[in-house]
């Protein structure tokens, strides 16, 4: 059986979590960092794991405004079809 796992951590527990996942065979498939700005750290992690994954996974970053407080590119585009207008 393949099984998935998806979570939202606060960023303080994902390196706990991963290798808690490991231990009972699931491999991390995807991981995304978010960041409110540039210069912060993370304060989440979107992780996928599967069941009996063992391929190397690059961890994304998203960072949701730029240094100037505008929103990013890239989380507008990932959230378009949720607002109005920007």
């Amino acid at each position: 059986p393949q099984g998935r796992l998806s979570l939202i951590l606060p960023s303080d527990l994902y390196i706990r979590t991963n290798e808690t996942a490991q231990l009972y065979g699931w491999g991390l498939t995807r991981s995304t960092m978010i960041q409110t700005t540039p210069r912060k750290k993370p304060k989440r992690v979107l992780c996928e794991w599967q069941q009996h994954h063992h391929a190397p996974c690059t961890p994304s970053v998203l960072i949701i405004h730029n240094t100037d407080g505008q929103y990013s590119d890239e989380y507008k585009s990932l959230t378009q079809e949720f607002y109005l207008h920007f």
